[in-house]
């Protein structure tokens, strides 16, 4: 099973868990639950975490492990420290990874402006 985003694929927004089933017996829960904060990560973030974790926390070695300098990695660690540490309110936190995918080639700017103007007069989808 692929690692899941948290993102929506099409307005960025924060995605909700709702539903939760046992693989084993089939019983199933709904509801609304709250991630985790290492869950609310970008799948880049959460490997980045795994990572270092794997590395016993040696800064060095993950940043030859990934090919990149020293403060590079660090700035991308405290990318990760900050979005773990202070929950961000959604909206800001929605243009942000409007923001994130837009830098990442994921969407034009047309689309950017699009997602970013339409976002207060949005309703939920079900």
């Amino acid at each position: 099973m692929p690692p899941f985003s948290t993102k929506c694929q099409y307005c960025f927004g924060e995605m909700q868990v709702e539903r939760m089933r046992c693989s084993t017996c089939g019983i199933a829960v709904e509801g609304k639950f709250e991630m985790s904060p290492l869950a609310r990560l970008s799948l880049e973030e959460q490997e980045l975490a795994v990572d270092f974790l794997k590395l016993s926390g040696n800064l060095k070695a993950l940043a030859a492990d990934r090919d990149v300098s020293y403060p590079t990695l660090r700035l991308r660690l405290d990318k990760v420290i900050e979005c773990i540490s202070s929950p961000i309110p959604q909206e800001p936190r929605r243009q942000k990874n409007v923001l994130d995918a837009l830098e990442e080639g994921d969407i034009t700017p047309a689309q950017a402006e699009e997602i970013l103007k339409n976002q207060g007069n949005s309703e939920e989808v079900k």
